[in-house]
């Protein structure tokens, strides 16, 4: 099976082999994941990744314009190496945020006034995170 068929599971885990892989990718390799994704996350994440009952039925809920948004971001994160994460923080327990469900989608393009362009170490200032509560 080669990397453009690899399914990842749809955990923090899963998207962090994802960035590896697509970390090591070429350019071309890249370009072309980002065209996968611009053609809209309902089609994109069952193709990259095992989504399970409740992961799929919550994608179809979302309101396709914000799909359209994260699309065009995760795309331009792709293509220019800006590193994705999911995290889905742990339940506390709480019966209503357990009855919760959003996503936060959050990026830092490093032009902030008196942000370096290079995080100490070389890393890029850059990221898009999306954050997932239940």
């Amino acid at each position: 099976m080669t990397k453009e068929y690899v399914k990842y599971a749809f955990t923090t885990a899963g998207v962090s082999q994802w960035q590896a892989c697509l970390s090591g990718a070429s350019l071309q390799s890249r370009n072309a994941e980002a065209t996968l994704i611009e053609q809209g996350l309902y089609t994109y994440l069952p193709h990259r990744f095992k989504l399970n009952a409740e992961q799929a039925a919550y994608l179809d809920s979302l309101d396709s314009g914000m799909c359209r948004l994260w699309a065009a971001q995760l795309a331009y994160a792709v293509r220019h190496g800006i590193p994705v994460s999911l995290v889905k923080p742990a339940c506390k327990g709480d019966m209503n945020a357990m009855n919760t469900k959003f996503i936060v989608a959050e990026g830092n393009s490093g032009n902030e006034p008196g942000q370096p362009g290079l995080a100490a170490g070389g890393e890029s200032g850059y990221f898009l995170r999306f954050t997932i509560n239940y």
